[in-house]
């Protein structure tokens, strides 16, 4: 234990708080990281802390995210703040005091309107023994502020006039990290979802030991043996927006782009921290009767001893946090996209921008997959997940139609060539069945 810190007990009504201090608060300057220990033979049910933003005067009203906070390994989440709502109405908008990842929102010093007070319920992350808490200075807009922490208790019961609110948020703790090596795969068993949570929430990037800027395809992650893909992603554009000319997609068929930056390390993006924050939507693949599987796969191959971090992997409702481009349209061409930020870009003899249409037009349309039986199988088909049952010795004869420009055709042999359309069918048998993949070509 540090040389700084010191154990002071005293008695607080009819239970027993337990703080650890130093002479006085606990600072943190600008992009520093702090642990502090706690041990003790019996496990703290809840941690409470004041919290603010130290400018010197320089900020005095609202406030911004100041400090990450994470205990033994694990982000403290919103489903664990208890005295206060996780978010609130503030100047005609929204403010949320807790962020994903632990990212904590403070209020500058001498604010009363924002609360620095946090109380949070740590019984499910607490251990017996040694109790690490580790607390990261995020705030990056002043390099002489300080972050400020007072009257660190570690609780067996809440606070003296503390009052817990309902849960607010639901989470499900599946790892606190996660470490893949070159080539390598974690596979995350969950045997329970009682609450029937159908988001999948973490954060992620890749470590190199040497890039902190960009980023590359890295992971891929299957439930129950089929892919995310970009529309299960939901809680932030379509692209990563490397800079305002250049973007590049999340998820690019099945491989999911990660960062390198360093967590909480975005003041120079334009994504900010939804760099490193992913929440994908498992209610499609996500079974209800039985076991579900999740795995996780290191496809980045760039630097032998590089590998894929996760944090904080968890199951959670509908309460994550969305990004401002979240709504962004998914572009029906990139080229004409990067020529249109270049065409309205001031050029050197060019007096004006140019103006030019958007070309974002919507073209998904729905796929409704209707089996029908024929007069000779003895198939049956089950209304339950979509799911269709084979009496011994039937085959399947998946016969699919296209109609393009009013003219219906059926694919064969799993090919289809038009004048306007090229269809190539790709089946993958895996351990929970077989997967159709449909690659559609425009050849207009």
């Amino acid at each position: 234990m540090s040389s700084w810190i010191k154990k002071i007990l005293w008695g607080c009504g009819f239970f027993l708080c337990i703080t650890i201090a130093s002479a006085g608060d606990l600072f943190l300057e600008p992009g520093t990281v702090k642990s502090v220990e706690y041990e003790n033979s019996r496990k703290p049910v809840y941690l409470a802390f004041d919290a603010e933003i130290n400018t010197h005067g320089k900020y005095t009203s609202g406030g911004a995210l100041g400090v990450a906070i994470r205990l033994n390994g694990n982000a403290l989440l919103a489903s664990e703040l208890v005295n206060k709502p996780f978010s609130i109405k503030y100047n005609k908008g929204k403010l949320n005091y807790i962020d994903d990842n632990g990212r904590l929102f403070l209020p500058y010093s001498g604010n009363k309107r924002i609360s620095k007070s946090f109380v949070f319920k740590i019984d499910g992350l607490a251990q017996t023994g040694k109790n690490i808490l580790q607390l990261t200075n995020i705030y990056d807009f002043y390099a002489k502020s300080q972050i400020k922490i007072s009257n660190l208790r570690w609780l067996n019961a809440l606070p003296p006039k503390s009052k817990a609110l309902p849960q607010q948020v639901k989470n499900r703790r599946l790892a606190g990290s996660v470490s893949i090596p070159l080539g390598g795969k974690k596979v995350i068993k969950v045997e329970k979802n009682p609450d029937m949570l159908p988001y999948l929430a973490f954060s992620g990037r890749i470590n190199t030991g040497k890039w902190t800027v960009g980023a590359q395809p890295a992971l891929i992650i299957r439930i129950n043996g089929q892919s995310l893909r970009l529309n299960h992603l939901k809680n932030k554009s379509p692209y990563f927006h490397f800079r305002s000319d250049m973007r590049l997609k999340w998820v690019a068929d099945d491989r999911i782009n990660l960062g390198y930056y360093p967590l909480h390390k975005v003041k120079r993006t334009i994504d900010g921290h939804f760099i490193h924050d992913f929440v994908f939507d498992l209610s499609k693949l996500w079974r209800k009767d039985a076991p579900n599987v999740i795995e996780l796969e290191n496809i980045f191959a760039a630097f032998p001893n590089s590998s894929v971090q996760l944090f904080d992997l968890r199951l959670t409702d509908n309460n994550f946090l969305r990004s401002k481009h979240v709504n962004e349209p998914e572009v029906a061409s990139r080229g004409i996209s990067e020529l249109r930020n270049k065409a309205e870009s001031m050029h050197r003899g060019v007096v004006k921008q140019l103006d030019t249409a958007p070309e974002n037009k919507s073209v998904q349309q729905p796929i409704k997959f209707v089996p029908q039986i024929s007069r000779t199988t003895k198939m049956k088909i089950v209304d339950r997940n979509g799911s269709i049952q084979f009496a011994s010795g039937e085959n399947l004869t998946l016969t699919t139609t296209y109609s393009v420009r009013n003219k219906r055709t059926i694919l064969k042999n799993n090919s289809l060539k038009t004048d306007s359309l090229n269809v190539v069918r790709e089946l993958v048998n895996t351990p929970y069945g077989v997967i159709v993949y449909d690659k559609l070509t425009n050849r207009t």
